[in-house]
């Protein structure tokens, strides 16, 4: 069967990103399926954020650290909120947000997690290294250029 996103070339970059991405994730929730937690790659940065602090952050302190979309990191922190793994409070000094935290059950988790973190961090350095050695600069790039003049302001000035 003919792959059609290799063939679009520049018209597939979104495409491909998307097909990596959904690739690492699937294997990054195999991972922790075979390493017996209870944890999704989704979660993970959202997580991370919040394993790296004493203090509650909002979501719009962790919207802020990983720069993904404000909705993204409400469902994230619904489902580790299902999951029991972090605690969701009234902020005192804005009824508009909320607070979260890691519960004793999410911190204990962590400490299965990073052993996890560092082998997927090193398969996943020589994965991307194989593509190319300065791929984190390249992806760092990119995501500014996006930053600095987004693909639909281009399409919509040329």
């Amino acid at each position: 069967m003919t792959d059609i996103i290799e063939k679009l070339g520049f018209l597939s970059g979104g495409s491909r990103f998307r097909r990596i991405y959904e690739k690492l994730q699937i294997s990054g929730d195999r991972i922790y399926k075979d390493s017996g937690l209870g944890f999704k790659s989704s979660w993970f940065p959202v997580y991370y954020v919040l394993s790296r602090t004493e203090e509650p952050q909002t979501i719009m302190e962790i919207t802020n650290q990983i720069t993904f979309s404000h909705i993204t990191v409400k469902n994230i922190v619904k489902e580790l909120e299902k999951e029991g793994l972090v605690h969701v409070s009234a902020n005192p000094e804005d009824k508009r947000s909320k607070l979260v935290s890691l519960t004793p059950k999410g911190l204990k988790l962590l400490d299965k997690l990073n052993p996890v973190w560092e082998q997927i961090s090193g398969a996943l350095r020589e994965i991307l290294v194989a593509g190319h050695p300065e791929i984190i600069a390249i992806l760092e790039r990119i995501d500014n250029e996006l930053e600095r003049n987004p693909l639909h302001e281009r399409v919509s000035t040329r």
